[in-house]
């Protein structure tokens, strides 16, 4: 689940899916944020559901979702607020205020994030100052993730994954970390357990085997984040291995043999945790406004990027893109950085936009696996891609050739799916095989001038040059 689409699939053990529902995310926007309601969410997933599984014998069920929202439950386990999208910055303050109490670089060296508005302790921190009445009932707080377990079996608990995305998870004990929840008054009883990659958390109690019309009984597992439970399900498993899951954010990371989260990963921008599925670390950095780009471009000129791009007077483009139409992530974190053009004149037409655009989120790609590969020391062989977006072709040819890896390109823009039931099949001593991966060509001739007009953004990336965006907090 993400802020996007909600997705339930059946999966075979050969790694196929089949009858594979969506259902939109019903999210909330006021001028205040973004929100979700928690039992209007969960009504979905059980909807989904049972479109997708009644009258068929469902062995486990794996449930992944975005990391960077959750719901404080009371003794009754009912939400006590709305859920904050993992969009919504009310926490920004908060998340300035344990930056300076507790220090950037040891907040890293702990947990592998920097403080930002969209993490799990942030929002604690902004409860215990905006809605302390509610905060002072909470019992336990739960994750998407978590959520939907806990309806579907009555037993909350979450993976390493989902726990290292709150702020508050210690990722060398792999425990919580009670110095940090106890800047927002809480304590590491009130959040869920921490189990490992398929696990179950609980089966079907016989309330939720009528509501989902399915089996009781059926063991389901909390597998992770939805990013690298998608890596999991594209096959990506070894260190050193690197994903890039092009979904509503972009994402690029490398499997690690442990977390790294030394100030040289701090400075590059990026983030570190536990991977979902195996026992890795990672390392991260994020485009977040990828998945955007497209449906952007079309309401604002009337036709698809891919369609436009198809069109472009000359490949590579001479406009050069920064495609930051909802702020930076890796390796510069800067949410008010804007999308700007360079070198637009006036005989360039809306192909030559569209293009530009393409190449500029590769580029922006490839300088976040170049600064990964630099402080992991980890020479990538390839990288493997997966997301709605992968099923771009102009998009995907275009990367093919920027990017100076081997590229392949998960046989299911499902990845995430796969992923979920590949770590519930755990639950049950079964296995779900990985999807293949489709290798991409690459043009020597247009590699080549690709690497030259990369050289050319490289020269453009310097944010302190660009216009930006005030946000009000």
């Amino acid at each position: 689940m993400g802020t996007g689409r909600i997705k339930v699939a059946l999966a075979d053990r050969d790694g196929g899916l089949r009858r594979l529902i969506t259902h939109p995310t019903p999210v909330h926007t006021s001028p205040a944020g973004a929100w979700l309601d928690a039992d209007e969410l969960v009504a979905a997933v059980f909807d989904a559901i049972r479109a997708c599984a009644t009258g068929e014998t469902v062995a486990a069920i794996g449930v992944a979702s975005m990391a960077e929202a959750g719901v404080p439950l009371d003794r009754e386990d009912r939400p006590l607020t709305e859920m904050l999208a993992w969009t919504d910055a009310r926490a920004a303050e908060d998340a300035d205020a344990i930056r300076s109490t507790v220090g950037a670089s040891e907040l890293f060296a702990r947990t592998g994030l920097r403080a930002e508005a969209k993490y799990t302790l942030p929002r604690l921190h902004w409860l215990r100052s905006h809605r302390p009445a509610q905060l002072r009932r909470m019992r336990r707080w739960a994750g998407v993730a978590d959520l939907v377990g806990l309806r579907l079996t009555g037993s909350l608990a979450t993976d390493a994954s989902l726990a290292g995305r709150t702020l508050a998870f210690d990722l060398a004990s792999s425990a919580w970390d009670a110095q940090l929840l106890a800047l927002a008054g809480i304590d590491a009883a009130q959040m869920p357990p921490v189990l490992a990659a398929g696990t179950s958390v609980g089966s079907v109690n016989a309330t939720a085997a009528g509501r989902a019309r399915i089996q009781a009984g059926v063991p389901v597992a909390v597998a992770g984040h939805d990013h690298l439970v998608g890596a999991f399900g594209a096959g990506v498993t070894e260190s050193g291995h690197a994903a890039n899951s092009m979904g509503t954010a972009e994402v690029a990371l490398v499997l690690t043999r442990e977390p790294m989260t030394t100030d040289q990963v701090l400075s590059a921008g990026l983030t570190a945790g536990l991977a979902a599925g195996t026992e890795f670390g990672y390392v991260l950095g994020n485009l977040p406004g990828s998945g955007r780009l497209d449906p952007w471009f079309e309401s604002v000129f009337g036709m698809r990027l891919e369609e436009a791009a198809a069109h472009a007077r000359q490949v590579p483009s001479e406009v050069t893109a920064r495609p930051f139409v909802t702020g930076a992530g890796a390796p510069f974190r800067e949410p008010g950085a804007a999308a700007s053009l360079a070198g637009l004149r006036a005989d360039h037409e809306v192909g030559d936009v569209g293009r530009a655009l393409l190449e500029g989120a590769s580029y922006q790609v490839r300088l976040i696996l170049e600064r990964i590969q630099g402080v992991t020391g980890h020479e990538l062989g390839g990288v493997t891609v997966f997301g709605g977006s992968s099923r771009n072709p102009q998009w995907i040819s275009t990367k093919a050739n920027i990017l100076p890896w081997s590229l392949a390109v998960s046989a299911t823009p499902e990845a995430v799916v796969l992923g979920a039931a590949r770590i519930a099949a755990r639950a049950v001593g079964d296995s779900v095989r990985a999807a293949a991966a489709e290798p991409m060509p690459r043009d020597p001739t247009l590699a080549s001038a690709y690497a030259d007009a990369y050289r050319r953004y490289l020269a453009l990336a310097d944010l302190d040059a660009w216009p930006r965006v005030s946000l009000a907090r």
